[in-house]
């Protein structure tokens, strides 16, 4: 209801989340696009970690998946950003912060 309120953005959002997620209102939203951008502008919710990620296209770690080596075991020098892990409290703050600030 509190982002329902504050403005059309928030309005327009407590509609997706109705329409697309209403049963995981009581459970918590996972809202990983939302996540990627709040990486970009606010790092410091999130614990990450510097690692291999290969997407598998041959069958040779597996076929068509993505493979995201956090523990070293493929020997392969790290390429990527790995996110681990959010503070909620943070990121719920850095989120309706954001949505205040729209029209």
């Amino acid at each position: 209801e509190e982002i329902r309120m504050m403005n059309k953005t928030g309005n327009m959002f407590y509609e997706l989340f109705s329409r697309y997620r209403g049963s995981s209102f009581e459970t918590g939203l996972r809202m990983y696009d939302s996540y990627a951008i709040a990486y970009i502008l606010e790092p410091s919710i999130f614990e990450t970690v510097n690692a291999f990620v290969d997407i598998e296209t041959k069958g040779e770690y597996t076929s068509g998946c993505s493979v995201v080596d956090l523990k070293g075991y493929l020997k392969q020098e790290s390429n990527a950003t790995v996110l681990l892990d959010a503070d909620p409290e943070k990121f719920e703050q850095w989120f309706l912060k954001s949505v205040k600030k729209c029209c």
